[in-house]
C-alpha cells in the first residue's frame, strides 16, 4: 500500500470563515496562473456572497493530484441562466461556500456534478 501524500480537504469551514477548507485551492489555483476577479464577502449566515470567483477554468487534473477532497465535495457544472448570467463550474463541500470558475471551452453546458 502507498502512502497519499495530497493535502485533505475538509467539507466545511469553520463558523468564523465559512471558506476555510477552500482556501488551499484558491491559493494552488492562483499558484498555477489563474486570478480571483470577484472574492467572497460573508457578514454572516444570511448575507453576503458566498462564491469566491476565478477568471479561468479549473485546472481539474492538478487539483486531483493536488488534493484529498471530502466526499461531500463536488465540482458541479451550472448552465447559463436567464439574462446573459454564463455557466459556471462551482466547487463547494457541505456549506453554502463555493469556488466557481468559468465552464472550459467545449465541455457540456449542461447541469452535472462530479466526485473530485
Amino acid at each position: 500500500m502507498t502512502d497519499d501524500m495530497r493535502t485533505l480537504l475538509a467539507a466545511a469551514g469553520s463558523a468564523t470563515n465559512p471558506h476555510a477548507h477552500l482556501g488551499p485551492v484558491v491559493a494552488a489555483e492562483v499558484a498555477w496562473g489563474n486570478q480571483v476577479v470577484k472574492d467572497c464577502y460573508v457578514v454572516d449566515w444570511h448575507f453576503g456572497d458566498w462564491s469566491l470567483g476565478l477568471a479561468r477554468p479549473f485546472h481539474v487534473d492538478l487539483l486531483r493530484e493536488t488534493f484529498r477532497f471530502a466526499p461531500e465535495t463536488r465540482l458541479v457544472n451550472v448552465a447559463p441562466r436567464p439574462g446573459g448570467q454564463p455557466g459556471r463550474m462551482s466547487l463547494a463541500g457541505s456549506s453554502f461556500a463555493a469556488v466557481s470558475a468559468p465552464i472550459p471551452p467545449g465541455l457540456v453546458r449542461g447541469v452535472w456534478a462530479v466526485r473530485l
